[in-house]
Order: C-alpha cells, then sequence, then structure tokens
C-alpha cells in the first residue's frame, strides 16, 4: 500500500507495530524481510517516488571541517534513498574489520562475521548475487591467470554489480502487493518521542505543507543513513535534553567515510594491463578486480585496511572513451551529454568498435591504447571522536536543527596511503607490471595532503555499535541503549567500516535485525487497531 503524509488531515494519528523511518537499502530491505511475519509495517520516506527539489533542500548542512560534497551530492530522498545513486558494488567486511586492533583507536565490533554470515546470505539474494566469490577464483572463472602477490602484501579481490541496480524499481511492487506494509510518503520524521520510562512510543511527523502527524508504534527503526540517523537522535529532545540515547555525548561522533585519492601514475604504456585489472562481465553481472593491501602488512606497518585499483584514461577523442561515456550515462539513467559528438566518434573508428563488441561477448572490457594509467587508492577511515555530526544553529524550512558536519582525518590515514601506494609500486615491479610512480604530494610536510583526498557518500559510525553505552549508541541488535524499543539500522552502527562498498553490510544487518524484532515482537501484546 502507498499513502502521502500530504492527504492526511493535520494533526493525524497512525498506528503500526513496527514503524521504519527511511526507503533506502535498509528501511526496504528490513520492510520486505518483516513482510513474512504478522506485524503491521509502516515505512516512511521523507520524498516522494521521484527526486524533488523541495525535499532535497533538507539535506543542507553547515560544513565546517574537511570540505565535502556526499552531504548533498551523496543523499537522495526519495524512494530507493541512496541506492538511486550507487552503482551497485558488492562486497563483504573482511574478518579484521571487526576485530579490535591495537594500532586503531575506538576499533572492534560487539559482533562478528559469524553472527552476520546468515545476514550476507539473505543480502546477497536479496541483491541476486548469492554463489558469487570476492577473490581470485573469479579470475580463474573467466581463464585469466591470477597476479602472482606476495600474500603477505597483497591479495586479490573483486566487488560484485548486483543486476538489481535500482532497488526502488524492483522492490515498490512487492511492497505495493504487500498486505501489511504502507509505504508514507513526504512523512518527514522530526523527533522520536518516548515515555516516563525511557521507552519509544512515537515517531513526530512533518510536511512541506506544515503538516504533522504522529505515528504510534511498539517498534521504531531509524534507517535514514549516517547522517541523518544522529541528527533526528539529537532532535528528540523532549524528555532528554542531550538527545535520545545521547548520555555519553557519543551520538554524531566517529563520523566515518571512504577517503580516496590517485596517487601513483604508471610510467610508460599500460595497454598490457588491462586483461587482468579492468571489469569482466558474466550474463547481468560486472566484476571489478582490485587489490587489497595484506594483513601482514597492516599488522607490521600498523595502518589501516585499504584497496586500489588501476583507473585507465583513454583520449578524449578515442572512441573507446566516447562508448564508455555513453555507457556511464545509461547506466546512470540519463542521456548521454553530447550523444552526436560521441557516436559520430564511435561510427568514424568501426574496427575499434567491432574489438569492443567481439570482447564484451567473452566477458571483457574493450582493450585500447590508454593515454593514462592511474593508481586510486580507498581507505578504511580510523574511528575519531572529533570528526562528527552536531546540529547547527540554522533551522531548515520545517523548523528543525540543520546538521552541523565536521569531517576529520589522523596521521593515520596518510600513513595508510603511503604504505599502501608503496606496496603496489614493489609488487608491480617484482612481478614486472610496470613502474609506478607517486604523487608528489603523499611527501608534502604538514597537512596539504588532505586537501587531495575525496568522500566517497559512504557515511558511516555515527551511531556506533557497543557492548556498552559508555563505547556506543546502539548494542550488539542495533537496539539505542537506554531507549527500549528504538534501533537504528544502516552504516551508521559500523564500529570500522573497512574499505569495502557498505550496502551490502548494511542490508545483511538489515537483515538480522528483522529476524530479532520477529522474536522480540512476538513475545509482546498485539498492538491496538489502527
Amino acid at each position: 500500500m502507498i499513502d502521502d503524509l500530504r492527504s492526511h488531515p493535520d494533526g493525524a494519528l497512525l498506528d503500526c507495530d513496527v514503524c521504519i523511518v527511511g526507503a533506502g537499502p535498509a528501511g526496504i530491505a528490513l520492510a520486505l524481510s518483516l513482510a513474512r511475519a504478522p506485524l503491521r509495517i509502516l515505512v516512511l520516506e521523507s520524498g516522494g517516488f521521484e527526486v524533488e527539489s523541495e525535499a532535497q533542500s533538507l539535506n543542507e548542512a553547515e560544513v565546517t571541517g574537511l570540505s565535502m560534497s556526499g552531504h548533498l551530492a551523496g543523499r537522495v530522498r526519495a524512494f530507493g534513498g541512496a541506492a538511486r545513486l550507487w552503482a551497485g558494488q558488492c562486497l563483504p567486511l573482511d574478518p579484521i574489520d571487526f576485530e579490535p586492533r591495537g594500532w586503531v583507536p575506538h576499533s572492534g565490533w560487539p559482533i562478528g562475521p559469524a553472527d552476520l554470515a546468515d545476514g550476507y546470505r539473505q543480502a546477497e539474494a536479496f541483491f541476486e548475487v548469492e554463489g558469487e566469490g570476492y577473490g581470485e577464483e573469479t579470475y580463474r572463472r573467466f581463464g585469466l591467470a591470477v597476479p602472482a602477490w606476495d600474500a603477505d602484501a597483497l591479495r586479490t579481490m573483486f566487488t560484485v554489480y548486483t543486476p538489481k541496480v535500482d532497488t526502488a524499481r524492483f522492490s515498490a511492487r512487492a511492497i505495493r502487493s504487500a498486505g501489511n506494509i504502507c509505504l508514507l510518503t513526504h512523512a518527514h520524521a522530526a523527533a522520536i518521542e518516548t515515555d516516563a520510562t525511557g521507552v519509544a512510543r512515537s515517531v513526530d511527523l512533518r510536511s512541506a505543507l506544515g503538516k504533522s502527524a504522529r505515528i504510534e508504534a511498539r517498534a521504531i527503526v531509524l534507517c535514514g543513513g549516517g547522517l541523518e540517523n544522529p541528527r533526528i537522535l539529537l532532535n528528540s529532545t523532549g524528555r532528554r535534553p542531550r538527545g535520545l540515547g545521547n548520555e555519553h555525548d557519543l551520538v554524531g561522533r566517529f563520523f566515518q567515510e571512504h577517503p580516496n585519492a590517485v596517487t601513483a601514475t604508471l610510467a610508460g604504456d599500460g595497454t598490457a594491463l588491462q586483461e587482468q585489472f579492468r571489469l569482466l562481465y558474466r550474463r547481468e553481472r560486472r566484476y571489478f578486480p582490485k587489490l587489497a593491501l595484506g594483513r601482514s602488512v597492516q599488522e607490521a606497518k600498523q595502518v589501516l585496511n585499504a584497496n586500489a585499483h588501476l583507473v585507465f584514461e583513454y583520449p578524449e577523442d578515442s572512441c573507446t572513451a566516447a562508448l564508455e561515456r555513453m555507457f556511464r550515462s545509461l547506466r546512470a539513467g540519463r542521456p548521454p551529454e553530447r550523444p552526436w559528438r560521441d557516436l559520430g566518434r564511435v561510427a568514424a573508428d568501426l574496427p575499434a568498435l567491432a574489438s569492443v563488441m567481439l570482447r564484451r561477448l567473452r566477458g571483457r572490457s574493450p582493450k585500447a591504447r590508454p593515454a593514462a594509467v592511474k593508481l586510486q587508492c580507498y581507505l578504511e577511515q580510523a574511528p575519531n571522536p572529533q570528526s562528527r555530526v552536531m546540529l547547527s544553529e540554522r533551522r531548515d524550512q520545517l523548523g528543525l536543527r540543520q546538521m552541523r558536519l565536521d569531517w576529520r582525518l589522523t596521521e593515520l590515514e596518510r600513513r595508510t596511503l603511503v604504505v599502501l601506494t608503496a606496496t603496489v609500486q614493489r609488487e608491480f615491479r617484482r612481478l614486472g607490471l610496470g613502474e609506478l610512480e607517486a604523487e608528489g604530494w603523499l611527501a608534502e610536510p604538514g597537512a596539504a595532503w588532505e586537501k587531495r583526498l575525496v568522500d566517497s557518500y559512504h557515511h558511516g559510525g555515527t551511531t556506533r555499535m557497543a557492548a556498552t553505552p559508555s563505547e556506543g549508541v546502539v548494542d550488539r541488535n542495533c537496539e539505542v541503549f537506554g531507549v527500549l524499543g528504538l534501533y537504528v539500522c544502516g552504516n551508521s552502527v559500523f564500529p570500522t567500516s573497512g574499505y569495502a562498498n557498505p550496502t551490502l553490510t548494511i542490508v545483511a544487518l538489515a537483515m538480522r535485525l528483522a529476524s530479532h524484532l520477529r522474536t522480540a515482537l512476538g513475545c509482546r501484546p498485539l498492538s491496538r487497531a489502527a
């Protein structure tokens, strides 16, 4: 069922068993998993089914730390959420990401890989990548040689692109047909209300038309992402002036991203590298080969988890570059910027087009002489309590306090960049793959290096999971410490984020939370009728 808050009278009171705030991958997966239980589920979406400028303006924030664009460009207030932006890369976290590491402050999850194993299996089924591997076995499947990395230094890894990248499109029909799910659009969650005993009772809603409403629920789950989840908790000051879950001043702290930068360029011709280091294709799936920093190096050098991949750049006027521009536009659901120019370049080089088509039939990317080959590195970010989301004194059009975002990096990120780049350089030289020349800014003194890194729109850590309230905001079941019946799901609960694209783990956590809620709510009295 689909509903719209704008069609309800001002001050409306609605009732459900589970209220899910946010219709991105976490909220959608959680709702569909709970649909199999005898529960009435209400999913709140701040926007509608299309991206609307009025809803998007609610993402505006005051940025006081490092420059970043993800708070605007990386969030969508429409059904599907950030999944409307992602390319579909699926990859689980590494075992080391869950472990306490003496050289990484505030590291360690209160759960381990075994606790998420079933959730990962369900998440892979959700995205139709079940049975896939994320390591060197993918090379063998395509009949390609596996790079002979020193296993202590580097290892081969692949991200797997889901064929169901448009989460909103493939899940909308299931939500419409589910008899116990209602999606309420244009419903912005302003605050969570609790009773005197600390039990979460309701969600206060506002709409751009000036309407308000209240949702009463037995369980409330925040699935609004790494920026909106802490904002809602901090704005929920009805009974607790510091916000919910914030007795230890931890809500919004430990904000993490996946900082990334180009750190080296290949000297000479990189044509031969394309066979092993470009995308591979099989049916509707794509496989992206990457290099992960070995565990032994991380421990010996005391650096963060990180990976890298090669970026092949082709001459602007080449057939290969023109095809890539058009394919990227179409995958993103937008028309090519200058289609006639690019079509003309493709038509002018028919032999190259024939080669591209033949290689794609064999599951390979186009192969041409690149203008440049660069090394792009993606880092885990160390949990830093000074990197944080706070509330600004500015207010949005709904009257709610906006975010103030202070993104900070540490010397540990810089050291990791240096170690990863040097490790790849040595391995390329040892295997005769070519000479990588490091960017000069890696060795520059001071903090100028920070400005070379950009964000990946992966917002995490701000409502971290922990064993005790003094260490985090939610427990191992994602329930907010000290607030019974209030849960948070998404990468805001990640204590550490590794280097992996977070969506697969987000959905795995949603599946695990669904199992917990089915058990917890089955032990409580049924709610009153709507």
